[in-house]
């Protein structure tokens, strides 16, 4: 008779490969309506996001029937870069005798995100749109919701409200 023996530390490793990948090929969607003006003409807003909805593509129809498309990205306020403070170096993480694991400050990166995004769509045939909006909460992205104000080509402009979630 065999006998199997199953080590956890490989399974979990495993396991969160397997969840990160999936939260990277995750795409979160949004939508947004506007009013062209001056006409008063409705315009729908279309966006979608690998990166948590930081960046990625945007579309939007006018009800004149013209189509852009292109891409939209948060600006970062700040990045910061965080560091264990010297006292930890040495620190072995683990107490013996205690049975416990004890965790050590945060390091890494921690990116403070402005609320402002920018946009540059445009139709098939070349016209351009570019547009600045106002998020309501930064760190959600454009998930968030938020508002602004896109200015065509020929001076026409569009003020638009991006739904939250």
């Amino acid at each position: 008779m065999r006998s199997h023996t199953i080590h956890r530390a490989p399974l979990v490793a495993i396991a969160a490969a397997l969840a990160a990948a999936t939260l990277a090929a995750c795409t979160t969607i949004g939508a947004g309506n506007g009013e062209l003006r001056p006409g008063n003409s409705p315009v729908q807003f279309d966006w979608s996001s690998k990166d948590g909805s930081m960046s990625g593509a945007m579309s939007a129809r006018l009800g004149t029937g013209a189509s852009y498309t292109g891409t939209f990205v948060q600006a970062i306020q700040q990045e910061s870069r965080l560091a264990p403070p010297a006292m930890w170096d040495d620190w072995p993480g683990v107490w013996d005798g205690w049975g416990i694991e004890i965790s050590y400050p945060p390091s890494g990166v921690t990116t403070q995100y402005s609320g402002s995004v920018e946009a540059s769509l445009a139709t098939a045939d070349g016209r351009r749109m570019q547009c600045h909006f106002t998020l309501n909460a930064p760190v959600a992205g454009m998930h968030g919701g938020g508002q602004g104000e896109c200015r065509l080509g020929d001076g026409r402009t569009i003020d638009a409200v991006f739904h939250h979630g």
